[in-house]
């Protein structure tokens, strides 16, 4: 079960919203450590990149985070936001993604949908650590869990972000035959 699930249900205890994906308060506690975004590595940490990748109405976001024994720290967030007129590069943001691998060690390179098949192509020729991800709903019942694990434990550290505090505080679940599934 979800976080807010088993509270309600086996905890007796009053919940934000019955399918809310988090609450108010696990969002706060991970943007209230006073961790800000950071413009570079540190030497000797390992750091993965996760590209989420909208060209019109969803923003592209690259984020980039690591782990510190059992905590996970976001360390860069940034986004870029297209429009009907002039929707968002992908040139720009396969530029992006080579400065900052430059600035931190990256690991892992994940590009999220077919839409990246290109960048993936071309950031691979450059021998960065990059993969292709497809969702679907087996990941998605296995990652969205993990994301809501770590903000239930207070294991996540994100830097204030207004509109990550939005997208969070908006994300509704259901749980079906395949586990969770996010639905907005």
């Amino acid at each position: 079960l979800m976080p807010a699930q088993f509270q309600r249900e086996h905890l007796n205890q009053w919940v934000d919203s019955a399918d809310a994906f988090t609450s108010a308060s696990e969002i706060d506690a991970a943007m209230g450590h006073g961790w800000t975004q950071q413009t570079q590595g540190r030497r000797g940490v390992s750091y993965a990149m996760y590209v989420d990748l909208g060209a019109v109405h969803d923003p592209t976001v690259i984020a980039i985070g690591h782990r510190e024994g059992e905590l996970v720290f976001i360390d860069l967030l940034q986004t870029f936001q297209g429009s009907k007129h002039e929707p968002v590069r992908l040139q720009a943001v396969e530029d992006r993604i080579v400065v900052l691998a430059r600035e931190f060690r990256l690991t892992k390179i994940r590009i999220e949908s077919w839409q990246g098949l290109s960048a993936v192509q071309a950031l691979q020729r450059l021998a960065l650590p990059v993969t292709l991800f497809t969702p679907t709903s087996k990941s998605n019942s296995e990652e969205w869990p993990v994301l809501a694990q770590l903000l239930s434990t207070r294991r996540l550290v994100l830097p204030a972000h207004a509109r990550l505090r939005d997208e969070l505080l908006n994300l509704v679940y259901e749980v079906g035959a395949h586990g969770v599934h996010v639905i907005d």
